[in-house]
């Protein structure tokens, strides 16, 4: 299974792709990532109810899909939001550990008008100080933060880094790339945003970091639990998604669908049994993680 090539026009100078087309395609792409890095993966059936919602934004059609899928020892939650017309688009992954203290992997991209407005990538590894953990696994945790570091200064002079007061909003690690495209430079922050996009996803799903844990056992939480309550929390205080497809239902979706605890590891194939892909299989967002309402209203 591959993500088959953009079709390119036969003008000497291909038409740029907008963020709409780039955002399907890395889900589409990450998707197949996961089944790769984890040796396959099931699809987790979805309430048709929280699989597709239609909503609205200033009269214009919207729709939040999601799918979930799991392996043996994780599950990749994608979420997509598409306006008609490319008026706003939205893509949002998390890649979870299942009752393990393991990384996770979180990225929300987002779109106005066909043009890419933010990108927030992050990855959290277990919540371990870094004195507490084997000599190894503080290399380990030095070299990440260079390869990432090296992902966010690849796109260059094409974005700015969001504000410390914006970045203090949600539960981002010191290696979250939390960047917006400079005036004039959307063109190549859509086409260099893939790059580092995989560089975040594939150190998760291919860097075992899952395997960095805590040198002893005990009863704590996961490191996911903390995270996720705080970026409901902050789902929660945004009131975009709620705008779109209404507070009670968000609530619930939140709760209980896209940041609820992951399900236990090691999965029988007989939970899998019948089940199918939630709504089209497609990407999914429920927005973005910090981005105002005055954000939104500047999209329209």
């Amino acid at each position: 299974m591959s993500v088959p090539p953009r079709p390119v026009a036969s003008s000497a100078a291909p038409p740029a792709t907008s963020i709409a087309q780039v955002l399907d395609a890395l889900a589409r792409e990450t998707l197949v990532a996961f089944g790769e890095a984890d040796g396959g993966a099931s699809p987790e059936p979805v309430a048709p109810e929280m699989a597709l919602r239609p909503g609205t934004w200033n009269g214009r059609a919207v729709s939040l899909a999601t799918t979930i899928h799991r392996s043996a020892h994780r599950e990749l939650r994608m979420a997509s939001i598409v306006g008609a017309g490319d008026s706003i688009c939205s893509l949002t992954v998390l890649v979870l550990p299942r009752g393990v203290d393991g990384a996770v992997f979180a990225a929300d991209l987002v779109g106005f008008g066909g043009v890419a407005r933010v990108a927030i990538l992050d990855v959290l590894l277990p919540s371990a100080e870094d004195d507490t953990v084997p000599r190894s696994t503080r290399t380990e945790r030095l070299a990440l933060g260079h390869r990432l570091g090296d992902a966010r200064t690849a796109l260059g002079d094409c974005a700015d880094a969001a504000s410390p007061e914006a970045i203090s909003q949600a539960p981002f690690s010191g290696r979250v790339a939390f960047l917006h495209p400079r005036a004039g430079r959307e063109e190549a922050f859509v086409e260099r945003l893939p790059a580092t996009f995989r560089a975040y996803r594939d150190a998760v799903l291919f860097g075992q970091l899952d395997h960095v844990r805590r040198p002893t056992g005990g009863n704590e939480r996961f490191s996911h639990g903390p995270f996720l309550g705080a970026l409901g929390r902050v789902k929660k205080q945004s009131k975009i998604v709620a705008k779109l497809f209404g507070e009670a239902w968000c609530d619930d979706y939140f709760q209980h669908v896209f940041l609820a605890e992951p399900k236990g590891p090691f999965a029988t194939a007989s939970e899998f049994a019948g089940s199918g892909v939630a709504g089209d299989g497609g990407p999914s967002t429920p927005g973005p993680l910090p981005v105002s309402d005055a954000e939104v209203r500047r999209g329209a």
